[in-house]
C-alpha cells in the first residue's frame, strides 16, 4: 500500500507542478503580455477599491512595481514547482506556489465585479484556483506523501 500511496503522491505533484511550470513559462516566454495583463488587472483593482483610500494607495504602488512582482512570483512559480516535481523541500515549494496563487487569484478572477457570461467563467476560474490551493495547502500539511505514517507527534520531517 505505500508504494502506491507513493506513486499517487507524485502523479499529484507532477499535475500541481506542471500547472505552474507551464504558467511560469508563459511569463517567460511573453514578459510583456504577462506584465501588461498584471497592469490591466492592478488598474481593474483601482477601480474596485474606489473610495478606499488606503488600498488604492497599495494598489497604486503594484502598478507602479508591476515588472518587480511580476519577477518575483516567476521565482516563486518556478522555484516552487521544481522542488515539487523534483520531490525536494515538497513544503517550500507548495509554500511558494501558495503564495503566489492566494495572491493572483482575487487579482485576476474579481468575478463579483462583472456580470453575465464573464463572470461564469471567472467564477469557474476562481473555484478551480480554490482547488488548486487545496492541494498546495495538503502539500504543506503532509509533505510529498511518500508513503510513510503520519504521526501527529512526530515532526521529523525531511520534506
Amino acid at each position: 500500500m505505500h508504494l502506491l500511496q507513493a506513486i499517487i503522491a507524485f502523479l499529484g505533484r507532477v499535475c500541481l507542478g506542471a500547472v505552474f511550470l507551464a504558467l511560469g513559462a508563459h511569463i517567460f516566454f511573453d514578459w510583456p503580455g504577462s506584465e501588461l495583463y498584471l497592469t490591466r488587472a492592478l488598474n481593474d483593482w483601482m477601480t474596485i477599491t474606489m473610495g478606499h483610500e488606503s488600498l488604492q494607495q497599495i494598489v497604486e504602488q503594484g502598478v507602479h512595481a508591476s515588472s518587480l512582482l511580476l519577477g518575483v512570483a516567476l521565482c516563486c512559480i518556478l522555484l516552487g514547482s521544481l522542488l515539487l516535481l523534483l520531490g525536494w523541500w515538497v513544503r517550500v515549494g507548495a509554500l511558494l506556489l501558495l503564495l503566489v496563487a492566494v495572491v493572483a487569484t482575487p487579482l485576476v478572477y474579481p468575478f463579483w465585479t462583472v456580470n453575465g457570461l464573464e463572470a461564469q467563467m471567472q467564477s469557474a476560474l476562481f473555484v478551480k484556483n480554490l482547488g488548486i490551493i487545496g492541494g498546495l495547502l495538503l502539500l504543506v500539511a503532509y509533505g510529498k506523501g511518500n508513503g510513510r505514517k503520519v504521526s501527529v507527534s512526530s515532526d521529523k520531517s525531511s520534506d
